[in-house]
C-alpha cells in the first residue's frame, strides 16, 4: 500500500465523496441549460501548465490500455464544455457536476459522463487519474467502453491554490 502525503490524502478523501455524473439519453429528450454566474463574484483563476491536460489524457488512456480498451480521443467540442465548467468551479470555489445535456446537444452525442476532482497545489495529472481509478463510479466512467471522446481541463484558483480538474466523456 502506498502512503500519501497529507495533501494527497485530502485530495483522495475529497474525490471519494464526489459523485460521478453519468447520463445516457437521446439528444432530443430534454431541454436543460446552464448559465454562468455574474462576473461580480468572479475570482482569479489560472490555467495549470498546458501539458497538464495532455498528461491526464495520457494516464487515462494508459489505464484504459491495461483493460484492453481503445484510447479516448480528445474532442475540441467536448473540451470546450470541460474548460468552461472547470473555470467556473475554480473561479467560484464550486465543486459540483455540470448538467450534461448541453454537451449532448452541442456536440451531437447520445451519452455523456463526467469526472471532477479537487486537489491541492503540487498534485500531478497522474495523481488525478489514480484517484479516479480508485473510486468505483469514476473508474466506471473512465473505463466505459462506450465512450470514444474526452474533454479535459485543469484550472487553479488563485485565491485558494486548489486545482480543479474535469474529464467529460462522450460516445
Amino acid at each position: 500500500m502506498r502512503y500519501l502525503r497529507p495533501a494527497h490524502l485530502l485530495a483522495t478523501l475529497l474525490i471519494t465523496f464526489a459523485v460521478a455524473g453519468s447520463m445516457f439519453v437521446s439528444t432530443s429528450s430534454a431541454t436543460a441549460s446552464t448559465s454562468a454566474p455574474s462576473n461580480a463574484r468572479a475570482g482569479a483563476v489560472s490555467a495549470v501548465v498546458s501539458s497538464y491536460d495532455a498528461q491526464i489524457l495520457y494516464w487515462t488512456n494508459r489505464a484504459r490500455r491495461l483493460y484492453h480498451l481503445r484510447p479516448l480521443v480528445a474532442s475540441s467540442c467536448v473540451d470546450r464544455y470541460a474548460e468552461r465548467w472547470t473555470v467556473t468551479m475554480a473561479r467560484y470555489s464550486r465543486y459540483t457536476h455540470q448538467q450534461l445535456m448541453p454537451i449532448l446537444r452541442g456536440c451531437h452525442r447520445t451519452a455523456a459522463a463526467e469526472n471532477i476532482a479537487l486537489a491541492s497545489r503540487g498534485f500531478t495529472a497522474h495523481n488525478y487519474v489514480r484517484m479516479w481509478m480508485r473510486s468505483p463510479r469514476h473508474r466506471h466512467n473512465l473505463l466505459n467502453a462506450r465512450y470514444r471522446y474526452i474533454g479535459i481541463a485543469a484550472w487553479r484558483s488563485a485565491g485558494t491554490g486548489r486545482i480543479y480538474a474535469t474529464q467529460d466523456f462522450t460516445n
